[in-house]
């Protein structure tokens, strides 16, 4: 065993095959430990140390320095200065301290911590632990499954190949998963979290961050603040969390959630899931066959393209089926749906809505409250399930192409599945016969209902069609 001091001056140090104690002191010194677990100590000047074999702890002291553990598993500590730390082979803690330093963990199971100053750690082969502490760090766990720390300042992480853990920690920093399902979570501040191959999870924590999702099936998650959250190809769950967040689904069956805030949800190509939940969101389904629903708020869904089920939930919202066969429930308050294209089912629900079915043979149900039914061309069906959901106007009915449907069950009067009999319908402003169950008043364009004609139950009102139409009995389905 050698225990060995150098000098002021620049001196060459080595070690022998047993446990040495090597000491640089002052100047730039060259100390190689040789074999056995040796300690060296570099002292101030930029120096360069060599552990060798054995289990070696070495300490670079003040100056740019060199440390280079080699073989066995090794503790670097790089002291005051711009250090570059090498563990070699084994499982080595590196440890940069104060300075602009360099970390390489190299082959094994290492631990590499930045310290103070803008740091640049890699991990190597193995399954690595990477911390940036203070300060702008750069981090790259390489292959492995390795676990990234960027501390406080604006880091740079990569976790490379493997299942990586990434957190950014305090400040503005960039996560990027590479290849391995991997874990990343943004932290404090204004972040970019981007996935790579592998199904990801990404949480972009505090601050108004922007999540891409890459190939494959991700997981996004803003968390808080105003957030953008890009699912990218596969099928990914976007969820914006708190705050006014944007997602977009792009390639692939996506669900995505705008949680609370006022969100903006797009679709894109594949059949997707979107819910608005609290607050004034815009849905757009875009390609391919989705479901929108809007939950809490003033609401705006537009399907796009493909055969579109859309929920305009509570709130005063405004529903737009686009191309294709569509289903519109406007839901709760007083909604405005819009069929557009094709053969379109829209159902108002609570509320004065109004509905329009645009394009194609739609069916229009205004449900409860006072609605607004535009049928638009095709051959369209105004639907009626109750003499108890209100007064209904009809701003289009045509003799030739359109049908109101009764509901036999809940109208009675002892309707049979059909059109009415001839002897069912009457004009005027009120039955007078005890088989009349549909008058309408051309007058004013006032249509009723009477269960028993002249008898002792009264007639209810159940829409307003355009005056002096010549409305027939086979107008009139019975379901």
């Amino acid at each position: 065993m050698a225990n060995i001091s150098g000098t002021p001056g620049n001196d060459l140090i080595l070690g022998t095959s047993n446990d040495d104690t090597l000491q640089g002191l002052a100047g730039n010194d060259n100390i190689n430990g040789a074999a056995g677990d040796d300690s060296l100590s570099g002292g101030s000047g930029n120096d360069n140390l060599f552990g060798n074999d054995g289990e070696d702890t070495i300490g670079g002291g003040a100056g740019d320095d060199t440390l280079n553990g080699a073989a066995d598993n090794d503790n670097l500590n790089g002291g005051a200065g711009d250090d570059s730390l090498f563990g070699g082979d084994g499982e080595d803690t590196l440890s940069g301290s104060s300075g602009e330093d360099t970390l390489r963990g190299n082959t094994g199971n290492d631990i590499l911590i930045g310290g103070a100053g803008n740091d640049k750690l890699n991990g190597g082969a193995g399954n690595d632990s990477l911390d940036g502490n203070a300060d702008n760090d750069n981090l790259f766990g390489d292959d492995g499954n390795d676990t990234l720390s960027g501390g406080a300042g604006n880091d740079a992480l990569n976790g490379g190949a493997g299942n990586d853990s990434l957190g950014g920690g305090i400040g503005n920093d960039i996560l990027s998963g590479g290849d391995g399902d991997d874990i990343l979570n943004g932290g404090d501040g204004e972040d970019e979290l981007r996935a790579g191959a592998g199904q990801d999870t990404l949480n972009g924590g505090v601050g108004s961050d922007r999540l891409f999702g890459e190939a494959d099936n991700d997981v996004l998650n803003g968390l808080d603040d105003d957030d953008t959250l890009n699912g990218g190809a596969g099928e990914d769950t976007l969820n914006g969390g708190a705050g006014n967040d944007r997602l977009l689904a792009d390639v692939g069956d996506d669900e995505l959630r705008g949680g609370t805030g006022n969100d903006t949800l797009s679709g894109g190509a594949g059949q997707d899931i979107l819910n608005g939940g609290v607050g004034n969101d815009g849905l757009f389904g875009d390609l391919g066959n989705d479901r929108l629903t809007a939950g809490t708020g003033d609401d705006t869904l537009f399907g796009g393209e493909g055969q579109d089920t859309l929920n305009g939930g509570s709130g005063e919202d405004s529903l737009r089926g686009g191309t294709g066969q569509d289903i519109l429930n406007g839901g709760t308050d007083d909604d405005i749906l819009f069929g557009e294209a094709a053969d379109d089912t829209l159902r108002g629900g609570d509320g004065n809505d109004t509905l329009r079915g645009g394009e194609g043979s739609d069916l229009l149900v205004g449900g409860t409250g006072s609605d607004t039914l535009t049928g638009g061309a095709g051959n369209d069906n105004f639907r009626f399930n109750s003499l108890t959901e209100g007064v209904d106007t009809i701003t289009d009915f045509n003799l030739q192409d359109d049908e109101i449907l009764i509901s036999r069950n809940e109208f009675g009067g002892g309707l049979s599945i059909g059109a009415l009999d001839n002897s069912q319908f009457t004009f005027g402003s009120s039955a007078s016969d005890s088989s009349h169950r549909v008058i309408y008043n051309g007058a004013n364009g006032d249509l009723f209902f009477d269960a028993d004609g002249v008898g002792g139950n009264a007639q209810v009102k159940i829409a307003v069609l355009s005056s002096g139409l010549e409305l027939e009995a086979s107008n009139f389905i019975a379901i």
